[in-house]
């Protein structure tokens, strides 16, 4: 959770939430699949698409490099 912490550094992103963690039969044995909900907000304007795009690109890349695979 450090790792995608580290993408929650701006003011404009809540820290992920990790709602779900379950372990479905199509994955190898000793895989999990985590389900986490990001929360972007600003309290004055609308966020861009561009921003989004980037804190969930800095959000895989932190997820990424702890080890985990996206799915899907």
């Amino acid at each position: 959770q450090d790792a995608m912490a580290a993408v929650s550094g701006e003011c404009l992103v809540e820290p992920p939430q990790l709602v779900e963690i379950y372990s479905p039969k199509a994955l190898p044995s000793g895989q999990q699949a985590w389900l986490f909900r990001f929360t972007f907000r600003h309290r004055e304007r609308s966020l861009t698409r561009e921003e989004v795009v980037g804190w969930m690109q800095r959000a895989l890349a932190a997820a990424r490099s702890e080890g985990a695979e996206l799915r899907g």
